[in-house]
C-alpha cells in the first residue's frame, strides 16, 4: 500500500505480512503488515505490536541540511507526523545515550536528543532575525569516540494525543542523560553521566562516574538510584514491574574491566548485589564483562534473568 507524505515525498513502502502455517492451509494473521523503510535510522514497534514508530532522515531542498521526522504507522496507514527539529537537535541514535521507549500506554513515546542550539551570528551581521550575537563560533565540547555529533543529550516526551512534543524539566546540572525507560505513565527511569569537568568518551570506556535516575515527566522530582562513584547503566524491568535490574561499572581503573549486577525492588527501592567483582569473591565466579543487557533479559516469570558476557 502506499501513502503521500509532504515532508518525505514519498508514496510507497514495503511491507511486512505474518502467515499462520499447518498441514493444509497457509492463513494471514493480518489483513496488512507494518512498513519496512530501507533509509530509516531506526524502528520502534509498540508494546502491542499494532503501531510502529520510525524515525527517517529528511533533507531540506537539494543543498539543504538534514532534519528529522518521526512517523507513527499503524498497520494500515501513516497516523501521525512530527517534525522533531522543531524541538530539538538530531536524536541520538547507535551511542550510549540512545535510547527509545514507549509508554505501556503507548500514548507517549520517551527518547535521548540533543538540545535545541541557541541562533546565533556575528556582531556586525544584517541578519533581522532575533538571536543572541558573538557566539556563533564558540567551541562546544562533545563526547568524542564517534559521539561527536553527542554534546547535550537530554530527555524528550513525545505527547500523541496532544501532537507535542517536550522536555523534561529541573534535571541535575553538569550531566548529560539517557537511556530512558518508563517506569510508569507519569515518570522514566534514565543514565544521568557527569559530563564536567570535561567529556572523555563513553564508546569504549565506561569508567566515568554516572547513576541512574527516576524522573517525573512534568519535573515534580529528581531521584538518584544506586551508589555513587559508579557508573550505572543499561537498566531494565521486569515484566511484573517489580524488580529493575542494571549493569554497574567502577569509574576508576581500567577503561572496561569487570561488571557487576545491581537489583532494585522498585517498591521498597532496596538495592541488592547480584554479581561481584572477582577480587572480591570467594567462589570460582570469574566476574562478567558486558556493555548491554539485553532488551527482553527477563523470563516470562521474572524469576530469572539471562545475558552474554566476553
Amino acid at each position: 500500500w502506499g501513502q503521500k507524505n509532504l515532508l518525505t515525498e514519498e508514496d510507497k513502502f514495503k511491507t511486512c505480512l505474518q502467515f499462520k502455517l499447518d498441514q493444509t492451509s497457509i492463513t494471514p494473521l493480518e489483513n496488512s503488515g507494518l512498513p519496512i523503510l530501507t533509509q530509516a535510522l531506526f524502528d520502534c514497534p509498540s508494546p502491542s505490536g499494532n503501531l510502529l514508530a520510525i524515525l527517517l532522515p529528511v533533507k531540506e531542498g537539494e543543498k539543504g541540511s538534514e532534519k528529522q521526522i518521526l512517523q507513527i504507522f499503524s498497520q494500515q496507514c501513516c497516523l501521525q507526523t512530527f517534525d522533531l527539529f522543531n524541538y530539538h537537535e538530531h536524536v541520538s541514535v547507535g551511542n550510549f545515550f540512545s535510547g527509545f521507549c514507549w509508554s505501556r500506554e503507548e500514548d507517549k513515546i520517551v527518547y535521548t536528543a540533543e538540545k535545541k542550539k541557541v541562533k546565533s551570528h556575528f556582531f556586525f551581521s544584517e541578519s533581522k532575525e532575533e538571536v543572541t550575537p558573538g557566539h556563533e563560533y564558540d567551541f562546544v565540547e562533545n563526547w568524542g569516540e564517534q559521539m561527536t555529533e553527542c554534546s547535550s543529550p537530554q530527555i524528550f516526551v513525545l505527547d500523541r494525543n496532544k501532537e507535542e512534543v517536550s522536555v523534561v524539566e529541573n534535571l541535575p546540572e553538569k550531566y548529560s542523560f539517557g537511556q530512558p525507560v518508563f517506569a510508569d505513565k507519569d515518570s522514566v527511569v534514565c543514565v544521568g553521566v557527569k559530563s564536567e569537568p570535561f567529556r572523555s568518551g563513553l564508546r569504549s570506556c565506561y569508567n566515568k562516574p554516572g547513576s541512574l535516575f527516576h524522573l517525573a515527566l512534568d519535573g515534580s522530582f529528581c531521584d538518584q538510584l544506586g551508589e555513587n562513584g559508579r557508573l550505572s547503566f543499561s537498566h531494565r524491568f521486569s515484566p511484573n514491574r517489580e524488580l529493575l535490574v542494571y549493569l554497574d561499572h567502577s569509574s576508576h581503573g581500567s577503561h572496561m574491566s569487570e561488571t557487576r549486577v545491581m537489583l532494585i525492588d522498585w517498591k521498597t527501592k532496596q538495592l541488592n548485589l547480584i554479581t561481584e567483582s572477582p577480587d572480591s569473591s570467594t567462589t570460582e565466579f570469574k566476574g562478567l564483562v558486558c556493555f548491554n543487557l539485553p532488551r527482553n533479559c527477563f523470563s516470562a516469570d521474572s524469576a530469572h534473568l539471562f545475558l552474554s558476557s566476553y
